[in-house]
Parts: C-alpha cells; structure tokens; sequence
C-alpha cells in the first residue's frame, strides 16, 4: 500500500472525485505519519472491502508525432531483453 501511495506520488495524481489531493492526503490530521494511510490499510482489514468513489475521468490531447509508440519504446532493446516476446506482436522484424 505504501509503494502504490509513494507511485501515485511520483505521478503526481491530481485531487479525485473527492477533492483530495496527494498532499492532502499525506499530511497528518492529528500530527501523526502516514495517519490517512494507515486508516485505509486498517478498513481495509477489518471491513475487507473497499467500494471506491468514480474516478474523475480527463482527457489530455496527445500530439501524435511526438508520442512514443511501443515499437520506438522496445526496439532499443538489448536482444537479451528480447527472448520471449512472442513473434505475433510484430514488434521485432
């Protein structure tokens, strides 16, 4: 939980549907660390569910030639790297 908190951080996540930030989120309320994480990972356990809220959907306008496609991201792959991928991707000639 704290690694997928510390990646969501690095993302730098926007607020959601509930209007709480990432930094929101990380400062303690009663000056004690992690205090909202450690209250999710605890309703977690003791509920064993967790009905998440919608998430807020946004569209960020991609320019196409300056997107990097899984071809131009894989091919400068060492060929080590390379065994196991399955032909049928065409990603290798």
């Amino acid at each position: 939980m704290r690694e997928a908190f510390k990646n969501v951080k690095r993302n730098r996540g926007a607020a959601g549907i509930d209007k709480v930030s990432v930094q929101m989120f990380e400062a303690p309320i009663n000056k004690i660390p992690d205090e909202n994480l450690d209250a999710l990972m605890r309703n977690l356990k003791t509920r064993g569910k967790f009905m998440p809220k919608p998430l807020r959907r946004v569209v960020i306008p991609k320019d196409k030639e300056n997107m990097y496609w899984v071809r131009e991201r894989l091919a400068p792959l060492p060929p080590r790297y390379r065994e196991g991928v399955d032909s049928s991707y065409w990603l290798f000639p």
